[in-house]
């Protein structure tokens, strides 16, 4: 996709109308999408948030989606931004077990 492509301000865009329009049943699906995007974009509380959204009465299909959120939202803590090493890996650690945490979540949902 366009975040994929570092073309994040453009990807958000595009979820953002897709939000607009989708049907309710469609809305897990393409939130989990804007927050991929988020993450990649390096936007981590944002992208948090909006998986989160997500989780409460979610299909574990859409939970696992959820986990791969954080899994990013890992590597780019872990990446930095500027911030030291110090700061990053508290972060880091927090987003890893969220994602183990929503994995379980899935496995334990079906």
């Amino acid at each position: 996709g366009l975040a994929e492509l570092g073309r994040f301000d453009e990807s958000l865009r595009h979820w953002d109308r897709v939000l607009a329009l989708a049907p309710a049943e469609e809305l897990a699906s393409f939130r989990l999408g804007r927050a991929e995007a988020l993450a990649r974009k390096g936007e981590l509380a944002a992208a948090a948030t909006e998986a989160e959204r997500v989780v409460p009465g979610a299909q574990p299909i859409d939970v696992a989606d959820a986990a791969r959120v954080f899994a990013l939202a890992v590597a780019a803590a872990k990446s930095g931004g500027g911030a030291s090493e110090a700061a990053r890996r508290p972060l880091a650690e927090v987003y890893a077990a969220r994602a183990v945490g929503l994995l379980n979540a899935a496995a334990d949902r079906g």
